[in-house]
């Protein structure tokens, strides 16, 4: 165990481009630099017990934690409390969207110097789509604040 994750976290539903993605992030980035897991929420199905032991074979871990962390709202929700469900041990968490191709190297975020109690961020490129119509700055805003975000 290292004191660096790149973490994920999900429900069952984004097990598979979850996988995906944190199998790439092992792959280009070395074992001693950090670990990577996903953290799903929800109680694991058959699929989801399959995925464990895949997972574990290419250096991922996935880790089931009750919905209840969620309260009550979406799995979006869960970036903002991954910290909560982690082990202390990690001193610096970097979050990855389901969704996310990891295309190179995660090791300029991990040797990236970063004073205690700050952190770094990225847009969200929805924040870009939002800005083409009304419309879907409207659906994206209602999906942030389901998410939790104001």
């Amino acid at each position: 165990m290292t004191d660096t994750v790149a973490v994920y976290f999900i429900n069952e539903g984004y097990l598979l481009p979850a996988m995906v993605s944190a199998i790439q992030a092992r792959s280009h980035t070395p074992r001693e630099l950090l670990d990577v897991m996903i953290v799903c929420a929800g109680n694991p199905t058959d699929n989801g017990r399959k995925a464990v032991a895949f997972a574990a074979k290419k250096g991922v871990e996935i880790v089931y934690v009750p919905v209840g962390v969620l309260e009550n709202k979406s799995a979006t929700y869960g970036r903002l409390i991954v910290h909560k469900v982690l082990p202390e041990t990690y001193q610096r968490i970097i979050y990855i969207d389901g969704d996310t191709q990891v295309m190179g190297s995660l090791e300029p975020l991990v040797t990236a110097p970063l004073a205690p109690g700050k952190f770094m961020a990225a847009r969200d490129p929805a924040q870009l789509f939002s800005q083409l119509s009304p419309k879907w700055h409207s659906t994206i805003e209602a999906n942030y604040r389901k998410g939790g975000y104001s």
